[in-house]
């Protein structure tokens, strides 16, 4: 209770919460292509979000918590973008798609108790598939054994198919 002879609200200790962990969040071009300077954002802010999975949550049910955590966060992603030279319209609506991915990612990730997620997900599909009969499944059932042991890396994969969709759009 002491903060709050320092700070009025649990609103304002959540505000100040927010800019001091998402304004850590900054990447620096250094030699990097604009390509390489959003990877290395992203996976910035998915660590930052899977140490604070709790705090990402409740910043998204305060729109003033998300102005303060985009302000304070997304200058190196914004100007990554700027540098790929896309459109403006473009570079904001694919950094909305980035971070928007990145909580999904999170969501799921965060929401594993021992850090396997996509291990759970993947055992949890397997047995969903398993109870149904073959006949209403047998593309998912062939894909399934074509793709057996082989790691499946969504993260990436998901975050290399919006940075080759935004290339179609630079100058």
């Amino acid at each position: 209770m002491a903060v709050y002879h320092h700070i009025p609200t649990k609103e304002d200790v959540l505000r100040a919460v927010v800019r001091e962990v998402f304004g850590g969040l900054r990447v620096e071009p250094a030699g990097r292509s604009w390509r390489e300077q959003v990877v290395a954002w992203a996976q910035s802010y998915r660590a930052m979000a899977l140490t604070h999975p709790n705090l990402v949550l409740r910043v998204l049910a305060d729109l003033e918590s998300v102005a303060i955590a985009a302000t304070e966060a997304n200058e190196s992603l914004y100007a990554a973008l700027d540098q790929a030279g896309l459109d403006p319209l473009d570079a904001v609506r694919g950094a909305d798609t980035i971070v928007d991915f990145i909580h999904g990612v999170v969501l799921g990730e965060a929401s594993a108790q021992s850090g396997t997620a996509s291990e759970a997900a993947v055992s949890a599909f397997d047995e969903a598939l398993d109870n149904l009969p073959p006949e209403q499944v047998p593309v998912q059932l062939r894909l399934r054994e074509a793709t057996r042991g082989q790691r499946r890396d969504s993260f990436t994969f998901g975050l290399d198919l919006i940075l080759t969709g935004l290339t179609t759009h630079t100058k």
